[in-house]
């Protein structure tokens, strides 16, 4: 039977199973908002995040700047929310969508108020993503890490509880 390399081997999945380039470049080249964080990882930065916004690149928006609520954040200028942000106390937030084409409610409000919800919440940040947890079910899927200096925590609509993050290594 062929394999995807073109040689013979008994034990390869029948041809239905193998994606063809051109279905693996579909799936590939699908918009994707990425994040990966660094908690506690660095001698000097005891944080570091790395994110893309990659999803609608003809959407407008506004780069980052210090809104009046006191934190930093670029804006989307559709539903004037925002995908990540910063305080200079050190509390940070970044959301991205999850994407379920059956289970997308357009008239689901934006998700991109709540990292504006967090970063601004009195108290505790696990207390805020408790309260974003609780509220989850009103939006669109997300997924949201959220922290302050030494402490992140996961949460997500597609889950019920909020996720303290740890070291690992």
């Amino acid at each position: 039977m062929p394999t995807a390399a073109g040689t013979s081997n008994a034990f390869a999945p029948p041809a239905p199973c193998i994606a063809s380039g051109a279905e693996r470049a579909a799936r590939s080249a699908a918009p994707m908002c990425l994040a990966a964080l660094a908690l506690a990882m660095h001698p000097r930065y005891a944080l570091v995040i790395a994110a893309n916004r990659d999803e609608y690149h003809a959407r407008p928006a506004t780069a980052a700047h210090w809104w009046p609520q006191g934190f930093c954040a670029g804006r989307d200028e559709r539903a004037g929310g925002t995908w990540f942000g910063v305080t200079r106390q050190g509390r940070y937030a970044f959301v991205t969508n999850v994407r379920e084409p059956g289970r997308n409610d357009p008239a689901a409000p934006s998700r991109g108020e709540l990292v504006p919800r967090l970063l601004t919440a009195p108290g505790a940040i696990a207390d805020a993503c408790a309260g974003v947890a609780r509220d989850g079910a009103h939006y669109n899927g997300f997924n949201i890490v959220a922290g302050e200096i030494g402490r992140a925590y996961h949460l997500s609509n597609r889950r019920d509880d909020v996720v303290a993050l740890r070291q690992r290594c």
